[in-house]
């Protein structure tokens, strides 16, 4: 993210998606609290556990989740998108780490 906004770079041309353009896209709606890295832990409560249990299938519930395999099929297709069109990483497409559940 710079200055807040989703961005990507493909070649040479950098995408930045704005606030309310992903809003309108995902049709959320917005209440006031800007997302950052400062925000995230402090102002929001965020307990992964608990939030991985509404993403994974039943038969995982009790094993420690640690790659998309586990999650269901519409929040394994969210992180494909997520870690390769709008946050895009160089490896460990597999790997759930902590920003990522709190995105999803």
């Amino acid at each position: 993210m710079t200055h807040g906004y989703i961005c990507t770079q493909i070649d040479t041309h950098n995408i930045i998606i704005r606030h309310r353009d992903w809003m309108n896209v995902t049709n959320l709606k917005y209440h006031g609290l800007l997302l950052t890295p400062i925000t995230i832990l402090e102002d929001i409560h965020f307990d992964r556990q608990e939030d991985l249990l509404t993403m994974t299938r039943e038969e995982v519930h009790n094993q420690n989740v640690r790659n998309v395999g586990s999650l269901t099929m519409n929040d394994k297709l969210l992180h494909y998108i997520w870690v390769h069109m709008l946050c895009p990483r160089g490896s460990n497409f597999l790997q759930l780490v902590h920003d990522d559940v709190f995105m999803l």
